[in-house]
């Protein structure tokens, strides 16, 4: 599941680890210039992980055909930030 989180509620946001996906380049870095975004305890310590839109598409309309490849892109990313 990828809730909208409106900019006003990134404060409410605890995770462990923040998956990203940004429809283009402009929004991301809008977010990443945002004191809000910044000041996130997940982003203050990078464990941010920014999935391209195959990825973020196969985690919002997940089949069985997708878990496989959704593995495989996401295991070596997220140990990447927050180790093994």
């Amino acid at each position: 599941m990828s809730p909208d989180v409106a900019l006003e509620q990134l404060g409410t946001l605890d995770a462990d680890v923040l998956l990203m996906s940004y429809a283009n380049p402009d929004l991301r870095a809008a977010l990443e210039a945002s004191p809000l975004f910044t000041s996130l305890p997940v982003v203050r310590d990078e464990r941010v992980v920014t999935v391209d839109i195959a990825t973020s598409t196969a985690l919002a309309v997940p089949s069985i055909l997708r878990v496989g490849y959704v593995l495989d892109e996401l295991v070596p990313l997220i140990e990447s930030r927050i180790g093994t």
